[in-house]
């Protein structure tokens, strides 16, 4: 027997699936799964009145690769919305973002979340395309401008020339004692990823500003991390 789901649905809508099923004694024993919570069975077809608590879910996801333009009146005004869309979509093939404007102000810090498509092949490289970009967040961040987490295949790159200039800045004005501009946080240890697993980013010719001498923040021993600022 075949089953279909998500006939019509539409990118980023959330999908609840619900199965009931019953067998074939002459009174038929109905169940639900998930079942927690499910109550108020029926036979003829098989229904549940109350539906689990929890039913399962899956969400539509977008695909994404190719580059993109972020700044004023581009594909992405902001890095915000640029990286909420890479936490998103399904990665297709490499990824990336082109800094067109000199400053970004962001609302608030941000996150580059794993990407289970992420890979050798579908990476993802944020990069300025003027002499002076600097990025930045309204009021500082107290823990970090930008967060890795669990993230890689990443690619941070502050020259706009493939040369030696360093025209990216990323910039934190908080001055709390934890604060710092790039925290790479990693899922490791969680996975039970050997220790000898390597992250794959790269983080280079990038200026960094902030009132205390922190640079970046990493929040497991096991990391095999290199900064290159060259």
């Amino acid at each position: 027997m075949t089953f279909t789901f998500g006939a019509g649905v539409d990118v980023s809508d959330v999908e609840s699936i619900i199965i009931a099923a019953q067998d074939n004694a002459g009174t038929p024993n109905v169940g639900a799964n998930p079942s927690a919570g499910a109550a108020g069975f029926t036979a003829n077809p098989p229904a549940a009145a109350t539906p689990p608590t929890t039913p399962s879910s899956y969400s539509i996801g977008g695909s994404l690769s190719g580059s993109f333009n972020v700044g004023t009146a581009q594909v992405y005004t902001t890095l915000t919305a640029a990286i909420a869309a890479y936490n998103t979509s399904c990665l297709t093939g490499p990824v990336t973002f082109l800094l067109t404007d000199a400053a970004y102000t962001e609302a608030a810090a941000m996150t580059i979340n794993a990407n289970a498509d992420a890979s050798a092949t579908n990476t993802l490289t944020i990069k300025p395309t003027l002499a002076n970009t600097t990025i930045a967040v309204t009021g500082g961040s107290a823990t970090a401008i930008l967060t890795l987490n669990g993230a890689d295949f990443v690619t941070i790159d502050g020259s706009n020339s493939g040369g030696t200039d360093k025209s990216l800045t990323i910039e934190n004005t908080a001055s709390t004692s934890n604060s710092t501009v790039i925290w790479v946080s990693s899922l490791f240890e969680q996975a039970q990823v050997p220790q000898t697993t390597r992250l794959k980013i790269a983080i280079s010719k990038v200026a960094i500003l902030l009132p205390i001498p922190h640079l970046w923040h990493f929040c497991r021993r096991n990391y095999h991390f290199r900064w290159r600022n060259r």
